[in-house]
């Protein structure tokens, strides 16, 4: 991939990650279904938390695309401890 593609799919995969699928479930257990409990709360935070290191391991170890795996997990983990303190700030309010 040329560099710029590179960061766009970077962009897409880590906003899809770590905002947009916490936001879903939010939707979804909180207001939808009016879920409360330290469950409901765990699986939101869960879900906004950094890319999964052992995904990118074994795709670096089978050559799946390595560069763009471990660039995940580089920007992923550093992002992630943001957006759980929001999703953390979010289930606080609500």
């Amino acid at each position: 991939y040329s560099r710029f593609i590179l960061q766009h799919i970077i962009r897409f995969f880590l906003l899809f990650k770590l905002i947009l699928m916490p936001a879903f479930f939010f939707l979804l257990y909180k207001i939808v279904l009016g879920g409360k409990g330290l469950e409901i709360d765990v699986s939101i935070m869960e879900s906004a938390m950094a890319p999964m290191i052992t995904g990118a391991i074994l795709a670096s170890n089978y050559g799946l695309k390595p560069k763009l795996s471990s660039m995940m997990i580089g920007i992923g983990i550093p992002l992630s401890l943001l957006t759980v303190a929001f999703w953390y700030w979010i289930l606080k309010i609500i």
